[in-house]
């Protein structure tokens, strides 16, 4: 049970490590200046891409443990939070300091997903693509961390 959990976990990281290393020029421009309206577009796009990986994770890791809520109305917000919480079962995937980051890209992919892309905002976006490659970092260390420690 555990191997396959591992196995779609690793499928769902490299597919995250290659979309940063593809757009890793693009955000690197972004974190040193403004964007033009195209590259902000991307720069939400890849945002959004990115907690869909994240969000992946959890689902794959909630329904090898049983843990996988009901898909009713904020169901994104109650998966994210049972991640930072031990389950019958299973440990805590990641820290309460780590799902504080991770909030802010599930926010972000909710206003990418239902607002006109001419409201997006830089000022509210660039904290997050300037934190992008770090909370990834600390998104993989931890989920590393968990399943080191599954049987």
């Amino acid at each position: 049970m555990w191997d396959e959990l591992k196995g779609e976990v690793g499928v769902e990281l490299r597919q995250m490590e290659q979309m940063c290393q593809r757009y890793g020029a693009l955000l690197e421009k972004l974190r040193a200046g403004v964007p033009t309206e195209e590259e902000l577009l991307a720069a939400g796009a890849i945002l959004q891409s990115f907690y869909n990986g994240v969000e992946n994770v959890f689902r794959v890791v909630a329904r090898h443990t049983g843990s996988l809520p009901e898909r009713e109305s904020g169901w994104h917000v109650v998966l994210l939070g049972s991640m930072a919480q031990a389950r019958p079962g299973r440990r805590a995937v990641i820290s309460e300091g780590l799902k504080g980051e991770l909030a802010e890209y599930l926010a972000f992919r909710h206003v990418f997903r239902s607002a006109y892309t001419h409201v997006l905002g830089w000022e509210k976006m660039a904290p997050l693509v300037k934190g992008l490659a770090g909370t990834f970092e600390a998104f993989r260390r931890e989920l590393t961390q968990f399943m080191d420690k599954l049987g």
